[in-house]
């Protein structure tokens, strides 16, 4: 993307997050209000909490089909609250991680790939529950199809599956069913919001809301819905904003070898922060900055796709007594690369500290495993008041 280009992206992603803003400010029951994170990548873990806390805990079981390596993902703080349910994982390596992780305690991690035709055998060896309080599907492909399908025998008060943001809120895009479908880390994947709310309706389900970054859609079983808000498909929806630029990317980035810097470059690298940014942000909310980064070593840095030494731009907060308010560096992961005296244009998201006062917001790059980057390599943006009732103005 060029630096114009860039530019209106920053501009897009700032205006979508006040208007996010808004939408939060003006319900106190809004489910991004309760996000947090224990085990999960986005917040999930708190809507579910809450989604729960509305609805109430039945046999407090739960079905995760795609579980990853047990340690992140939506149902790991339920096992840890005492739940127990079932883990597929197609890995065969986070599986073994997953049933490491669980121990003696009631989960059973089961390594498939599973398709549309196996999925509810593959469930039944399991001993799957059959009507769990909590369904999550996230395959980053036949999600859609696997949910169709497992819905023909089983009923879950409550399903989460993720959704492809990038097709917007309108459009019914479904990845035509392919059981041999395997992510390739671009956007084709899953399906869009619409076409997952119409699937929901006609099993009985009602959407209930998005996680704050895209990734995630929440069902409930429509019989059980009340505490929920009545909304259209449009207010529910969260563009894609896991991934930078514009989620996931639509074709595979190239690969490259990047190695650490030597010890003579690293004050060879320079950011520098691109206006305008934001002033005003809302507690939790989302800051997206327009950077670049000028890269006069011998050696070409970024981001690759291959097992090398990715260097990532990061963020952090700094209060008015040169302290930051806890958690550690927030990373905008993208593919980027720039060669040697060339320079690369990049964009900064910044998560907002919870608590409200004035902060520097700072941006820096990190050889991942190897060092943090020093001064020119690292750039101040300037004061950003956070409070709540605050969206996001220039």
């Amino acid at each position: 993307m060029s630096r114009a280009q860039i530019n209106r992206y920053v501009e897009t992603l700032n205006r979508e997050e006040s208007d996010l803003a808004e939408r939060v400010d003006s319900d106190p029951l809004h489910l991004h209000r309760f996000e947090h994170s224990v085990h999960s990548q986005n917040g999930e873990d708190g809507i579910i909490d809450e989604i729960f806390h509305r609805i109430g805990v039945t046999n407090r079981t739960f079905i995760e089909i795609g579980a990853a390596d047990g340690e992140e993902n939506c149902t790991a703080a339920l096992v840890d609250q005492g739940w127990s349910g079932t883990w597929l994982e197609g890995d065969a390596d986070k599986a073994a991680a997953a049933r490491s992780r669980v121990g003696n305690r009631p989960v059973t991690v089961t390594q498939s790939f599973v398709d549309r035709e196996s999925v509810l055998s593959v469930l039944g060896e399991a001993g799957a529950p059959g009507n769990p309080d909590l369904l999550v599907i996230d395959i980053d492909g036949n999600d859609y199809w696997i949910w169709q399908q497992v819905a023909s025998s089983i009923r879950p008060r409550v399903v989460v599956i993720e959704y492809n943001a990038v097709v917007g809120d309108q459009l019914h895009w479904t990845l035509p069913y392919d059981a041999d479908h395997r992510w390739d880390e671009t956007c084709r994947f899953g399906a869009g919001l619409a076409a997952l709310a119409a699937l929901g309706s006609e099993l009985g389900y009602t959407l209930v809301g998005c996680d704050s970054r895209g990734v995630n859609a929440f069902f409930v079983a429509t019989p059980e819905a009340a505490p929920f808000a009545p909304r259209p498909i449009a207010e529910h929806y969260v563009g894609p904003r896991y991934g930078l630029p514009y989620g996931h990317a639509h074709r595979v980035p190239v690969p490259f070898d990047a190695q650490p810097l030597p010890a003579a470059d690293p004050e060879s690298v320079i950011l520098t922060v691109n206006p305008p940014w934001p002033t005003m942000v809302r507690s939790g909310g989302l800051v997206f900055v327009h950077l670049s980064v000028e890269n006069r070593s011998v050696i070409p840095i970024g981001y690759p796709t291959i097992s090398s030494v990715p260097t990532h731009l990061a963020s952090w907060w700094v209060d008015d007594h040169g302290q930051p308010p806890g958690g550690n560096p927030e990373r905008s992961v993208q593919a980027w690369r720039a060669d040697p005296r060339q320079s690369a244009e990049l964009v900064g998201r910044a998560t907002a500290p919870a608590d409200e006062g004035a902060y520097t917001l700072v941006f820096g790059l990190v050889q991942e495993s190897v060092r943090w980057l020093g001064s020119p390599a690292v750039s101040p943006v300037g004061t950003v008041k956070v409070g709540p009732g605050i969206g996001s103005s220039d």
